[in-house]
């Protein structure tokens, strides 16, 4: 399923950013819960990487 997401993303021209294993980690995460520490830096990255795409528009 994510294959066909990512597919369908990079055929829209949509950035993707690959952080293997991140969204099934998360995915145990539930909605309204605090993210784990241990995924903090990789949270961090994440935003960095939304963020620049803001500053390009």
């Amino acid at each position: 399923m994510a294959d066909r997401i990512e597919a369908k993303a990079r055929e829209e021209d949509i950035p993707v950013m690959d952080v293997p294993g991140l969204a099934e980690s998360l995915y145990m995460v539930e909605l309204g819960r605090e993210i784990p520490e241990e995924f903090y830096g990789i949270t961090a990255e994440i935003l960095s990487f939304v963020y620049s795409l803001e500053d390009k528009r």
